[in-house]
């Protein structure tokens, strides 16, 4: 009965975004009310899974930052069809303070780590080197870009410590018997920053205690993970040739998008679990152009 009720409004929302889709695409370009009604059922779509789900109390965390959203698309939703400037300012302004409401609500859901104020920093240096290329000009909306890119990065902060904190669990908590968790990226500076985050997890949690006689310890010239138990949890090269053989009991690849070919992929999932219980795959990506 929940799926059920979970797929009849995923279907309800992808109809109306198609709805949305088309009307924008024509002539009139007049959408508001496909916008109320798609941006509405993605609030409800968000309220049912969480309900349904194990943290319903995620919803009310994130309930000021979908409210925000909501009013920011409407704003600009009336903005595109008036072109008035105040429109497009309250739009804008109400789309951003969802967004930091986001961050908020996701930090207090799970304690912020180094990540994300990083990952924040680096997305507004990215767009201020950015507005320096030829043909790139902001203009006024250079601080608004600058901002929104801060918020975006920061959830890809928030990305990072939830990919160390699943590898952390399968390493520990997956009942697979010497659990073996491999970290992929398109280069090992990405990798690595994954390893990072479990590393600061494991200094400043149990998971590193006793001093004498510690659950997991780290061993960054190797960068790896270990447990009391035999499980590893360890950076991997992309090189997908020197990865026949592995028994991954957990996979994590982030940003597959930038993989060269799906190689690495096939070796990765395609007959590497025959001795694993259930492996699981975790992947953190944006859509590549193929």
């Amino acid at each position: 009965m929940n799926a059920a009720l979970i797929a009849g409004m995923l279907l309800a929302y992808t109809a109306a975004l198609c709805l949305l889709i088309r009307k924008a695409c024509s002539a009139r370009k007049s959408y508001l009310a496909e916008k109320i009604l798609c941006s509405l059922l993605f609030v409800a779509v968000a309220g049912v899974s969480a309900k349904l789900g194990s943290r319903p109390e995620a919803f009310v965390h994130l309930a000021p930052a979908l409210g925000c959203c909501v009013t920011g698309d409407v704003l600009l939703a009336v903005y595109n069809r008036r072109r008035r400037l105040p429109w497009f300012v309250a739009g804008g302004v109400c789309f951003l303070a969802g967004h930091g409401l986001f961050v908020w609500g996701l930090c207090r859901l799970q304690p912020v780590g180094w990540p994300v104020p990083v990952a924040a920093a680096a997305g507004v240096l990215g767009v201020l080197a950015l507005s320096r290329l030829p043909g790139m000009r902001f203009g006024r909306l250079l601080p608004m870009a600058a901002v929104y890119a801060a918020f975006v990065s920061a959830f890809l902060g928030k990305g990072f410590q939830l990919a160390a904190g699943l590898g952390l669990y399968h390493l520990i908590c997956d009942g697979e018997s010497r659990p073996q968790v491999g970290i992929f990226a398109a280069d090992k500076t990405n990798a690595d920053i994954i390893y990072q985050c479990a590393k600061y997890m494991v200094e400043h949690t149990a998971l590193g205690l006793p001093e004498h006689d510690p659950l997991v310890w780290c061993r960054d010239s190797v960068r790896e993970i270990r447990s009391k138990w035999g499980g590893v949890m360890k950076v991997y090269s992309s090189d997908a040739d020197t990865k026949h053989g592995f028994s991954f009991s957990a996979v994590i690849i982030d940003e597959l998008h930038a993989q060269p070919n799906r190689r690495l992929w096939d070796v990765l999932t395609v007959g590497s679990d025959a001795a694993r219980r259930q492996q699981a795959v975790i992947v953190l990506t944006t859509a590549g152009d193929d």
